[in-house]
């Protein structure tokens, strides 16, 4: 048996190397001689097992910590997201970044279909979430999508909320301003869509996505100098997404022409638009108390909301464009050579400066002819 051994491994086994000799004999069945036999190789085989064990005990760890800072990152985005293929995961990573999201030639038919028909899920997630929404798909990106190759993820030391401490911070910041969990917009947003008729040829949940997406690009082109708090901007997107919920596709003409319950139950006035306001607060939100995203305001935050809300939906009411578009004019003019809105009287009432807010996501509502194909 000797002879198949190595001879420069029975050389160190016998030069009293505790390793060679554990080797040869374990594995060549060569006994080694030794002052006091077999307590030598036990203890090296104890020293073996502990360090196996050991090993053991930490890629465990790793594991476990790994599948921690994953479920962490989770909350953060929805679970329609980790359903989509790796491809359509990246396309999205790179279409919900915040500097395309503020792009006009945004194409919001594409986004519908790389995220299976879930546009406003997925836009007001990216809006309405960031920048823990952009953060959370880089960070799932680094990780491999689907813990494929645990420990990536280290690359970043994770914060509390699990996300890195060197994320970009570029973006609302509604959920700590407003004290609302990213899984709560996401149900909210997942209602909201749902009371959109997908049979709707317009008034669908693509077009109110697109509404969503144009209101944050203007924002973002200046009409945010005239938001004197961020509940104003708030106020506004949320207004946005829900903005033609239950849209039956017949406009107010019809309503009224047609005597329809809705048209007698708003008095032929703005029949639609306060049908769509009262849908939200009184279905939406009223007995579904886990989707509610102003559960964290204060009582006076809510009713700054709520007025905001039913203002700028009321106000897409084609039948009060002309009329706005004059008062908007009136603003212009008393605007000229005011180079900070916020030295302009109509900021500083507070009047004026909620009323050209009010117009924004009129704006958005109409602003389609404005943009290029295909959009």
């Amino acid at each position: 048996v000797e002879g198949m051994v190595p001879k420069s491994l029975l050389m160190t086994a016998q030069s009293g190397d505790r390793v060679s000799a554990y080797l040869a004999s374990e594995f060549g069945g060569v006994k080694m001689e030794e002052k006091k036999p077999g307590k030598g190789l036990a203890a090296l085989k104890r020293s073996v097992r502990k360090i196996t064990n050991a090993n053991r005990f930490l890629g465990g760890l790793n594991r476990a910590v790994f599948e921690k800072k994953t479920e962490s990152i989770a909350q953060f985005f929805p679970k329609e997201y980790m359903a989509l293929t790796s491809t359509a995961r990246e396309t999205l990573q790179s279409m919900l970044s915040w500097e395309s999201l503020k792009r006009w030639d945004f194409n919001i038919f594409e986004l519908s279909e790389v995220c299976n028909g879930r546009p406003l899920l997925f836009i007001g997630w990216a809006i309405l979430c960031s920048p823990h929404a952009q953060n959370a798909m880089d960070m799932a990106n680094i990780s491999g999508a689907k813990c494929e190759r645990p420990g990536s993820i280290t690359e970043s030391e994770p914060s509390d909320c699990g996300l890195p401490k060197n994320a970009k911070k570029e973006g609302y910041n509604f959920v700590e301003s407003f004290n609302v969990a990213p899984s709560t917009i996401c149900e909210f947003l997942r209602v909201v869509e749902s009371e959109y008729n997908a049979r709707n040829p317009y008034h669908n949940a693509t077009h109110a996505a697109d509404v969503l997406q144009t209101t944050h690009v203007l924002l973002q082109c200046g009409a945010k100098k005239f938001v004197s708090k961020s509940l104003e901007e708030y106020s506004l997107l949320v207004a946005a997404a829900v903005h033609d919920i239950q849209h039956p596709g017949k406009n107010n003409n019809y309503q009224i022409n047609a005597r329809t319950e809705v048209a007698l139950r708003y008095n032929d006035t703005a029949v639609l638009e306060n049908m769509h306001v009262s849908r939200l607060f009184s279905h939406v939100l009223g007995a579904r108390r886990n989707i509610d995203i102003f559960n964290g305001l204060t009582e006076e935050q809510y009713s700054s909301v709520r007025a905001c809300i039913i203002r700028t939906v009321i106000d897409t009411d084609m039948a009060r464009h002309f009329r706005n578009m004059s008062k908007l004019k009136g603003y212009l003019a008393e605007m000229d050579g005011v180079v900070d809105p916020k030295e302009w009287k109509g900021y500083q009432n507070g009047i004026a400066a909620s009323k050209v807010l009010q117009f924004v996501l009129h704006l958005a509502d109409i602003s389609n002819p404005a943009k290029p194909a295909p959009v």
